[in-house]
């Protein structure tokens, strides 16, 4: 980036709007960056789309100065090495419809207030080491089709308000500490195409309602602490093309599955 040189026209990553302001602002795969997250962002008041990924050596917390970001629609600050809390500050953005913070080191609890934005779409906080609960406030994000909560150390039962995310078609929720059984009130989730609650310590048994939810393509259940049989349900799933409900304990016979399953684990159980 060159200051004697015009950043709409000449900067890489940068974009503008008709009035020659910076509304765009990507930073991907650098490796000379070294440093905290600039808190200088926040002085780019009509910024929509902010991604600074895959930066290993940018460090720190998220800076409050992007709380001025009001405009913000996508932010991905995901492949860092961030640390610090989800700051509660998000909930200023209003016009947030993707978060993506994945990969990174951030700590503490996913804030409650965060279900005040209402707009989003897809959020990501995957591979990260955050905390306590899933917060049940996020079944009131309509909006949601992607709900990414994977490697990290969250604890207690998956929150029965999830069913209320209609649209949600991909729920990943894997190698965390999440106990009890999977709710029914998941069998509202009528667009869900992916099913992700593998290496958990789930019990009960595997709900037959999965076999109502005709979008599933892939569901991955392994290490957990299910028990019973695999409902035959399961059977009736016309695109699904993957099953893994390998180190359970699950008993009886393995169902008849349609010819799209290409990919079937059932072992280490007592089938």
């Amino acid at each position: 980036w060159d200051p004697n040189t015009n950043c709409c026209k000449n900067w890489t990553g940068i974009a503008c709007d008709a009035n020659g302001r910076v509304n765009s602002l990507i930073v991907i795969n650098a490796d000379d960056i070294n440093n905290e997250f600039p808190s200088s962002v926040g002085n780019l008041p009509f910024l929509e789309v902010l991604q600074f990924s895959a930066l290993p050596h940018v460090s720190g917390e998220i800076p409050s100065s992007l709380a001025k970001l009001t405009n913000l629609v996508h932010l991905d600050l995901s492949l860092n090495n961030l640390t610090g809390p989800i700051p509660s500050f998000l909930t200023l953005l209003k016009g947030l419809n993707f978060i993506d913070f994945s990969s990174n080191s951030l700590s503490g609890p996913i804030p409650s207030s965060l279900s005040q934005l209402t707009n989003l779409i897809s959020v990501n906080f995957g591979a990260n080491k955050l905390s306590g609960p899933i917060p049940p406030s996020l079944g009131r994000l309509k909006s949601l089709t992607g709900l990414m909560l994977y490697a990290n150390r969250f604890s207690g039962s998956i929150p029965s308000s999830l069913g209320q995310l209609s649209r949600l078609n991909n729920l990943n929720l894997r190698a965390n500490h999440l106990t009890g059984s999977i709710p029914n009130s998941l069998s509202k989730l009528k667009n869900l195409n992916l099913l992700v609650l593998d290496t958990n310590r789930f019990s009960g048994p595997i709900p037959s309602f999965l076999g109502r939810l005709r979008k599933l393509t892939l569901i991955v259940l392994a290490n957990n602490r299910f028990s019973g049989p695999i409902p035959a349900s399961l059977g009736n799933l016309p695109a699904l093309s993957l099953l893994d409900v390998s180190h359970n304990k699950l008993t009886g016979s393995i169902p008849e599955f349609p010819k799209s399953l290409t990919n079937l684990d059932v072992s280490f159980n007592k089938l």
